[in-house]
């Protein structure tokens, strides 16, 4: 039940802004409260295996890649419940075999935690993930999607928080 809302807030979320969704979490309405948005961005161990195209018998070497996340809560059927969930895009996490989530080494423990996908859009490049450990993230204050009048216009300045060439810190470029 809450892969399907899961689904549909992924799909919604497209067609609202064309913004990554990185992005659109951390513009200035939401950094506004003086809170640091590091805390609840996650770095994604992605383990994947792509399929091969030319010789569809044969599957391509396993490779390894990274990239960010954000901690949000969605509210599942009537809205009485929330569950934390990872958006990230689509491409981070595109023909995994095995995911990983890390909290930032330079603010938390190195421990990576497991995780599977709770909803993808490549349509929209939007993807929710489950993180398997309840004690991954529940010392995280899970940052909120702006509403769609808040989200950044095409040239709008913002500001893009994660691990956009991989690293152990989280960073935050101007």
């Amino acid at each position: 039940a809450a892969t399907a809302t899961a689904a549909e807030l992924a799909c919604n979320l497209s067609a609202t802004s064309t913004a990554s969704p990185i992005s659109s979490l951390t513009t200035s309405s939401l950094l506004s409260g003086g809170r640091d948005p590091r805390d609840a961005v996650v770095k994604i161990f992605n383990t994947r295996q792509r399929p091969g195209w030319t010789v569809p018998w044969q599957d391509q070497p396993v490779e390894s890649s990274t990239g960010s996340g954000a901690v949000v809560d969605l509210p599942i059927k009537n809205g009485s419940a929330v569950v934390r969930l990872i958006l990230t895009a689509a491409h981070v996490i595109a023909d995994t075999r095995y995911l990983q989530v890390q909290r930032g080494t330079d603010r938390f423990s190195g421990e990576k935690y497991r995780a599977s996908i709770a909803a993808v859009c490549h349509e929209a490049d939007l993807a929710l993930l489950y993180v398997h450990s309840p004690v991954a993230l529940e010392m995280i204050k899970p940052l909120k999607v702006a509403p769609a009048e808040k989200l950044p216009q095409v040239f709008d300045k913002v500001r893009v928080v994660g691990y956009p060439v991989g690293g152990d810190a989280c960073s935050i470029p101007e």
